[in-house]
Parts: structure tokens; sequence; C-alpha cells
């Protein structure tokens, strides 16, 4: 297709714009098969869903954002925005993802 120059993002709505991305001086092989890494100014975690633990490195989990860029609340919808945003700002994803030791993100 004879794009040399695609950078490949992780986000949703309720976290937008992205949360992830890979940037074109990543290796190729992180740039083909990960999500890239978080945002400046953005934190991610990934926590056992039953748990709410983080896991180790290399441990699927649920993906967990928070920052300027996760969205205040669902409009007039107080449960769902407590079923989604924890009380220290953290938007559960719902979303299962492995951070490896170079802080890349796979879905």
């Amino acid at each position: 297709m004879h794009m040399k120059q695609v950078e490949i993002c992780y986000g949703i709505t309720e976290t937008s714009p992205v949360s992830t991305q890979t940037r074109l001086d990543n290796p190729l092989e992180k740039r083909v098969s990960t999500v890239g890494q978080v945002h400046l100014h953005l934190e991610i975690k990934i926590v056992d869903p039953a748990s709410g633990k983080v896991v180790p490195v290399g441990q699927p989990g649920e993906l967990c954002t928070r920052g300027y860029s996760v969205m205040l609340g669902y409009w007039n919808n107080r449960e769902a925005t407590g079923q989604a945003i924890d009380r220290a700002r953290w938007m559960h994803t719902g979303d299962l993802a492995v951070m490896d030791a170079d802080e890349f993100y796979r879905r």
C-alpha cells in the first residue's frame, strides 16, 4: 500500500483521542505488534479484573487509564460513570491488554 509512515494507536471514546501510540522511530517489531506506549501526561495500569490489583509485566489484565483525556462522566448517568471510573479517576476500559518490559502494550 506504500504507507511507510503509519503509527498505531489505542483509545476509546471515553479516553479520547488515544491513550497509547507507536512512533515511527520504534523498532519495526514493536510498530507492527503493539499499540505503542502511553502518551505524555497520561497513566496506564493493567489490573486483574477480579481483584483490581496491578498484574506483573507480561501478564494479561484490564487496561485502565487516567489523565486529562478521560471524560468527566456519562451525561446524566452517575451509575454508569461510577461503574466505568473509580474514585481515583481510573477509567476501566473493559479491554484486556498486556504490558511488556519496554512498556509497550498489546491488546
